[in-house]
């Protein structure tokens, strides 16, 4: 009888004896011996992204459809006149995209490997999903839920977090009060948004980060409430040492003093689960969960139920998130928001400046694609007030170019006059590469050979690709480096990228030692412009290359990455066998092949509008004017009470 094992390797599954092994999260190397394979593997990639057009169709369907009481999912979500279904409508699509990819790969697995008998181990949620094509197949299985891991903290790291909360607290308590007529402007962005590369160099008067130079043009003009969400113990550290910056545990602890705010909380809390109670049992509305012919009601039902009935994470716990940005617009008084992932972690704001009427500002934090569900609304779905069933949008979304403006608001149905553009902000720096950098001062930094010619190779993690392309994308540039002179290869780490033990192995089985590992916190901008050239898989460090005028060269060796259209905007080079990276980088290194300067200033004003040291400039002056007319009608108001 053949076996077959289907493992969630994300919950650390212990791998036990099967004649074949298929994990869930493409960690697997298709080579390995032990017969452990990537079960994603078997899913299509055109197949995949096919189901993903046709689930954002059906999440549309599934909550607007009406429901016996007259109402539908958006509107029994809503509370305080908005609909929370927006705050976990990007979480309840990856969900359900997640399982119906483990269902296809599993059907296809199944149908190819023909097994006797089938083993399933892993989350819950891993498990049925796996279960469903089981079934379907008519193969007889087992399945061993593995509950999920929790994290332990021990006591030092938990007292090491909490006084840096307190200090957090306590330092951003202590910022007086200025009384001003400026207008008042509150900045939201995460700590890597504020910190990076060049880390707010004052001396030079430029910022190496999203909203640093925004920051920076307002300062003179305006009274900024600079709100600072840390992500971790380190950008705690970091955040402490700059000042003028407000925790965002700091207005959680204001907000949670005021009684009104845990009232609105508690009764939404207890309105959400008694409409649960409701929902549970209706026929009417478990039969919307058919999707591709699955009944995913079994395995949904939980997720939702959380979102009915949880304290956190839920629809109880966004109302009581937009309940404290509402405290916090009110009581500082603030005449604009500008928010960076307005549409994620920020989300709270808009709604919250919404319902007060402040008028907000979202910044585009990266390449938006077709798919990209928190930015892709049908016509019904968006607003630029507030609604029981639409989403409210920012007065004034900055894109980067007039594509990604067609793109908002031809698929995303974002209203025309909403969206500015504005330019990358940090493309600024470009403006002045001249003053800010030195391909000397780098190479004398980094002690690399005086005539070294630089390749510079950006990785990318397997939570944004597989394994294997990830693998055969390192066995790429490195086979290639190890057969050219005079060339050193530096590889930029990815953010969510900590192990780098794949490029030193590799590297050694190539006998490369001209290379240097850099991290994901060192300057990109800096190594490019020290770079000839560019390699990567699939990244948008790809399109900064274009503004440094550098050739790019894009390992395609699975599927298609050319999502900006670089190739076919004779930009950059797709290598797709490993054997053939070496001629195309000795191409570009030979002078041989070259980019069109015509080529690259078109690409340009389709994506970057334009590369003038002037992106922050146009964001700062259009939350100025809208601070100023905000804090006109204020002033009128106070009046009229008075």
């Amino acid at each position: 009888m053949k076996t077959l094992l289907l493992v969630d390797r994300r919950e650390n599954v212990g791998i036990t004896a099967a004649d074949l092994t298929l994990c869930s999260d493409e960690t697997a190397d298709e080579t390995d011996s032990s017969g452990i394979a990537s079960l994603l593997s078997y899913i299509d990639v055109k197949d995949g992204d096919r189901m993903s057009d046709q689930l954002a169709e059906w999440l549309h369907t599934v909550s607007s459809t009406p429901l016996s009481s007259g109402k539908c999912l958006k509107e029994l979500a809503s509370f305080s006149n908005v609909s929370m279904f927006w705050f976990v409508r990007n979480l309840f699509y990856e969900d359900i995209r997640y399982i119906m990819r483990l269902y296809m790969a599993a059907s296809n697995a199944i149908k190819r490997l023909r097994p006797d008998f089938i083993s399933i181990c892993g989350s819950d949620l891993f498990c049925k999903a796996a279960a469903l094509s089981a079934e379907k197949q008519g193969v007889k299985h087992r399945v061993i839920v593995i509950p999920g891991e929790r994290r332990h903290i021990d006591v030092k790291s938990k007292a090491r977090i909490a006084g840096l909360m307190s200090k957090r607290l306590l330092r951003s308590l202590g910022i007086p009060r200025k009384n001003s007529r400026k207008p008042r402007i509150a900045v939201l962005a995460r700590s890597r948004d504020l910190v990076h590369g060049i880390m707010e160099d004052a001396s030079r008067g430029f910022f190496d980060s999203q909203l640093g130079p925004v920051i920076s043009r307002l300062a003179p003009e305006a009274r900024l409430y600079i709100i600072d969400l840390a992500g971790s113990e380190r950008l705690m550290r970091l955040s402490l040492k700059r000042k003028g910056f407000i925790p965002w545990e700091s207005v959680i602890a204001r907000a949670l003093l005021d009684p009104k705010v845990i009232a609105s909380y508690t009764h939404a809390l207890d309105c959400f689960r008694k409409r649960w109670r409701q929902l549970e049992s209706d026929q009417e509305f478990i039969n919307l969960f058919r999707f591709k012919g699955l009944q995913l009601w079994p395995v949904i039902k939980r997720r939702l139920q959380h979102c009915f009935c949880a304290r956190l994470g839920s629809f109880a716990g966004s109302a009581l998130n937009i309940e404290i940005a509402r405290s916090f617009l009110r009581r500082e008084r603030i005449d604009c928001v500008i928010a960076i992932s307005e549409n994620a972690a920020w989300s709270n704001f808009i709604f919250a400046s919404r319902l007060e009427g402040t008028p907000c500002i979202g910044v585009q934090h990266g390449a938006i694609f077709s798919r990209n569900i928190s930015y892709m609304f049908h016509k019904d779905e968006t607003t630029l007030g507030y609604d029981e069933t639409r989403c409210p949008l920012a007065d004034k979304t900055a894109v980067y170019g007039p594509y990604y403006k067609k793109l908002l608001v031809n698929e995303g149905h974002y209203p025309k006059g909403s969206i500015l553009v504005s330019g990358q902000v940090r493309t600024d720096l470009i403006a002045h590469r001249k003053q800010l950098y030195s391909r000397e001062g780098f190479i004398r930094r980094e002690g690399l050979p005086e005539n070294a010619r630089i390749i510079l190779y950006a990785s990318i993690p397997d939570a944004i690709i597989t394994r294997e392309q990830r693998s055969l994308g390192a066995e790429a540039i490195l086979s290639a480096v190890s057969r050219l002179r005079n060339v050193f290869l530096i590889v930029k780490m990815h953010p969510a990228e900590a192990d780098a033990t794949l490029y030193r192995e590799l590297a050694s089985r190539f006998k490369v030692n001209n290379l240097k590992m850099v991290p994901a916190s060192s300057d990109l901008y800096e190594q490019l412009d020290a770079s000839e050239l560019l390699v990567t898989t699939n990244s948008t460090v790809s399109l900064e290359a274009v503004l440094f005028s550098k050739p790019v060269v894009l390992l395609n060796m699975v599927c298609d990455f050319d999502s900006m259209d670089l190739a076919r905007n004779g930009l950059a080079a797709v290598v797709t066998r490993v054997d053939k990276t070496y001629d195309v980088i000795k191409a570009y290194l030979d002078g041989s092949v070259s980019i069109d300067p015509k080529k690259r200033e078109r690409f340009i004003r389709k994506y970057y509008h334009q590369i003038d040291g002037r992106a922050s400039e146009r964001i700062a002056c259009a939350a100025l004017r809208l601070a100023r007319q905000h804090g006109r009608k204020h002033l009128e108001y106070s009046k009229v009470r008075g």
